[in-house]
């Protein structure tokens, strides 16, 4: 599912980035374990013949309008953030619903992701709403929360994790030191953000992901 909410309230909920990497409060991730069949038509003329490829992940994003690239940039490609994450695919989002159906076909069990108890008086989030459809349309299919399993599951670092953590901070503790240094009484707060912007494009790609920038 999408990440939604922490425990915290304060929080942003860190589940899709902590499975895929990826910081996009608006993008799914749909895992089958069993696989789902996907991309029917081009198999048109393979040996499935129209059965389509069976894939266990799938990233569903939503794909930048033309005003946000304008104003934000290009977004990855789909095969970018394929080979980054390491799914099996990269859809639009608007292919969320067909997969999800063509999935609990064959499935009892769908375990989504909320990650804090949902508010009587409040409306409900657009994860509900999905919830809720999904209940009354198919009615066999059991339906379970895994974000206390997964924020169990992030509480236990192993070792590379312990690892990147002590890059991350003492690459954070080195840039910050370095703004300290050079911003002075009367300078613009613009001038540390350049700072600390200069130093993340002269290390490694992923320090950018692990400050969190």
């Amino acid at each position: 599912g999408a990440p939604g909410v922490a425990p915290d309230k304060n929080l942003l909920d860190k589940n899709l980035l902590y499975l895929t990497g990826v910081d996009d409060r608006n993008a799914y991730l749909l895992i089958v374990p069993n696989g789902v069949a996907v991309e029917h038509s081009q198999t048109r003329s393979t040996p499935e013949l129209m059965q389509g490829r069976i894939v266990h992940e799938i990233l569903f994003v939503q794909e930048r309008s033309e005003r946000d690239a304008f104003m934000d940039g290009a977004a990855p490609t789909f095969d970018a953030l394929r080979e980054a994450t390491g799914v099996d695919r990269v859809f639009s989002i608007g292919k969320l619903n067909e997969s999800i159906q063509r999935a609990l076909m064959k499935h009892d069990t769908l375990w989504f992701n909320t990650g804090t108890t949902p508010e009587l008086d409040k409306p409900l989030t657009a994860d509900l709403l999905l919830i809720n459809s999904i209940r009354e349309r198919f009615w066999w299919v059991t339906l379970k929360n895994v974000a206390v399993p997964i924020h169990l599951l992030r509480f236990v670092k192993d070792e590379y994790e312990i690892a990147s953590l002590r890059e991350a901070f003492e690459i954070q503790t080195a840039i910050y030191e370095r703004i300290m240094r050079s911003v002075k009484p009367g300078c613009s707060e613009a001038l540390g953000q350049a700072i600390y912007d200069y130093e993340l494009t002269m290390r490694p790609e992923h320090v950018g992901h692990e400050l969190g920038a």
